[in-house]
């Protein structure tokens, strides 16, 4: 275990779409998290190995709040496919996350997960949904995770079941502050059988409030970022991928998220996220969303 490394702000395109949600709970928080710091982990191997895994832990005592991932090197053919709070089998204080090369790819490249770390807030657990996908061929498959009573989101995760011809999507706060989701899509021309893990780290009320930053639509690789309102920092991130026209879902099966990271060193200052066309490409026009979670 180390500590956070500063990562490159990554640029956002000309024109965002920026939007704050209200506060998420309208009382004063009951607790804010004491003792805030990330940790980094990173994966063992780092050469062309088609799946890496890494899994950053937070120092005893501490819990879980939220975390990212990072591909480093992958080009277009290296996604994310799982970004898990409390593993089964790992430390409940520590946030794993896992990549899969498309299958073709001969370069090298390493995973990195980062792990924001708190001390313990009443009502800190971890819940988790799974989904999967009703008929072979489906252009998605959708998970919902819900915090029990009136606990609300903290932190997100979503994890991909299938093997490497599947990949996250979206990772992203839902509806209502007890509610986050995750989301994947096949590859082109993919038909079997596939699933999605969505998890949520719920407490009680700390003052949450969650912002957002949407990009223009265009066929490019994308880069965005957001940045919490002044005197808050990230809990939690998220993320997705589409927006593209059509409702076949032919858009999601050829794009996927590379980077859902975090930015301010000790500070938490922002979430920042990379979105990537497949290797073939994808003629139409489609958009990428940053989500960030924020609390005093």
């Amino acid at each position: 275990m180390r500590s956070f490394r500063g990562s490159k702000l990554l640029t956002a395109l000309a024109a965002v779409t920026l939007g704050t949600a209200v506060s998420l709970t309208a009382a004063a928080p009951a607790q804010a998290v004491s003792g805030i710091i990330v940790t980094i982990g990173w994966s063992s191997l780092t050469g062309s190995e088609s799946t890496k895994t890494a899994n950053a832990v937070c120092p005893a005592g501490k819990v879980i709040l939220g975390g990212g991932a990072d591909i480093v090197g992958g080009g277009n053919e290296v996604r994310l496919t799982a970004m898990i709070p409390a593993a089964p089998g790992l430390p409940t204080h520590s946030y794993y996350a896992a990549a899969m090369e498309d299958g073709s790819y001969a370069a090298d490249w390493t995973l990195y997960t980062w792990a924001i770390c708190g001390f313990p807030i009443a009502g800190w657990e971890v819940v988790s949904d799974y989904t999967s996908a009703t008929t072979p061929g489906n252009s998605y498959a959708h998970s919902v995770a819900f915090c029990p009573g009136d606990k609300q989101v903290v932190g997100l995760g979503g994890a991909v079941v299938g093997g490497y011809r599947y990949k996250l999507i979206y990772i992203l706060p839902g509806g209502s502050p007890q509610v986050a989701s995750a989301g994947v899509a096949p590859d082109e021309n993919v038909t079997g059988g596939y699933g999605v893990w969505s998890y949520a780290i719920c407490a009680n009320p700390i003052g949450q409030q969650t912002v957002w930053a949407e990009s223009v639509s265009s066929s490019i690789n994308k880069g965005l970022s957001v940045t919490c309102p002044a005197g808050t920092k990230v809990h939690g991130a998220g993320a997705k991928v589409g927006g593209g026209p059509g409702g076949d879902g032919t858009v999601l099966r050829q794009l996927h998220l590379n980077r859902i990271g975090l930015f301010g060193a000790g500070a938490l200052a922002g979430v920042d996220v990379a979105a990537h066309e497949d290797q073939t490409g994808y003629a139409g026009t489609w958009t990428t969303t940053v989500y960030a979670i924020c609390a005093p």
